[in-house]
């Protein structure tokens, strides 16, 4: 699915999630400093990054 399925420690400190006005595309950040989105409900994620700093928040911004 993209999310890590073995030793996923840092998805246990899940800190920020935010789901667009559609409900499809998700983005997931951990304290741990990972950042995951998904742009079909969850079925398939992908790593946009594993080394930030803590994530304490996501937002998805408004266009136009």
């Amino acid at each position: 699915t993209g999310l890590p399925q073995q030793h996923a420690y840092d998805l246990v400190y899940r800190h920020a999630l935010d789901i667009d006005e559609s409900g499809e595309v998700l983005a997931f950040g951990s304290t741990t400093g990972s950042l995951w989105v998904t742009e079909n409900g969850g079925d398939s994620w992908q790593t946009v990054s594993s080394n930030l700093p803590p994530i304490h928040s996501v937002r998805f911004g408004q266009s136009g």
